[in-house]
């Protein structure tokens, strides 16, 4: 199928030769053929290069790069994304299998939604243990009102959405990727800030995964105690976020509302497992003090007093 849109395939890599000519291959064949290919090879010492370059002898689509040193991935994956000159945007990773429709359904999607920022599909995750089909996100997630996307996105953020379809204006006004661990899942959230999601109901994407059922299930598991706490990093950011995505006043207020409101239990959890190791650490009272007051410092005004305090009351009554 030929379309008027043009669709942009970024696909950076290092040292990708074990997977990468099946991966690419299934992005050449593509039922959706309207493509531009990036290939932002990032100094590999592999067969990597030889894949590329033969690929790129072969299709007119391929564009080929290598970087004269590795600059590391995010630097990488921003180097590809600002190559592209499609309507529509997408990463792709050098292991990822995606169906020959996959390209056709989401531009479809995005299409029939106008004000979509980004299309995915259900998604098949690889992991050492097996396999397990996942469908992400609540229908809330294509909802035209900014909190109800953000509560269906804090309540089920699954990564591999980032290999999603983009449309180019939203990638635009993104702009790159933050040089954060974790950048995916932050710039999945600045595009639900500008647009819905559409999910297509079909299983188009297998996505690899280096870790067991168990851990999967673990990552998931919000503000254990002593877990990397990314859904207070992206409280943390959330004022200037929205603020970045130009929405009114009214929708800042009550999206605002709807973080709260799925975060606090969350939040609630973390600061009283904090208090609760400052108030049995043996250092000086000062040194605990001070120490809960360098971490109240991350998060914004708004929230810091109500969830200490409040944290606070329940270790003491």
């Amino acid at each position: 199928m030929t379309a008027g849109a043009l669709v942009t395939v970024a696909i950076p890599v290092y040292n990708g030769a074990k997977e990468l000519l099946a991966s690419l291959s299934l992005i050449r064949n593509q039922t959706y053929d309207n493509l531009e290919i990036i290939i932002s090879d990032n100094a590999s010492t592999d067969e990597t290069p030889d894949i590329c370059a033969t690929a790129a002898r072969k299709d007119a689509r391929i564009r080929y790069f290598r970087q004269a040193s590795n600059l590391g991935p995010t630097p990488n994956f921003n180097h590809a994304l600002s190559l592209k000159r499609g309507d529509f945007f997408m990463w792709a990773a050098d292991d990822d299998e995606k169906a020959p429709t996959y390209i056709e359904k989401t531009v479809a999607a995005l299409l029939r939604n106008r004000d979509a920022s980004m299309a995915c599909t259900w998604a098949t995750l690889v992991m050492t243990t097996g396999e397990r089909v996942h469908r992400p996100y609540s229908s809330g997630i294509a909802s035209s009102r900014v909190a109800e996307r953000v509560e269906a996105f804090v309540a089920d953020t699954q990564c591999f959405t980032f290999y999603g379809l983009y449309r180019a204006s939203v990638v635009d006004a993104i702009g790159p990727i933050d040089p954060w661990l974790d950048a995916d899942r932050r710039y999945l959230f600045k595009a639900i800030l500008r647009g819905p999601f559409e999910v297509v109901p079909e299983t188009l994407f297998r996505f690899q995964m280096a870790n067991t059922l168990d851990d999967y299930i673990k990552m998931g598991f919000k503000m254990r105690p002593g877990a990397a706490d990314f859904d207070l990093d992206l409280y943390r950011h959330f004022p200037q976020l929205m603020h970045a995505a130009e929405l009114d006043d009214e929708t800042i207020r009550e999206t605002t509302a709807a973080m709260r409101r799925r975060l606090r239990p969350y939040l609630d959890n973390r600061a009283g497992y904090l208090i609760s190791r400052a108030l049995h650490d043996e250092k000086p009272r000062r040194e605990k003090l001070r120490s809960l007051f360098a971490w109240g410092r991350q998060y914004p005004p708004m929230m810091r007093s109500r969830m200490f305090w409040g944290a606070l009351r329940r270790l003491l009554l």
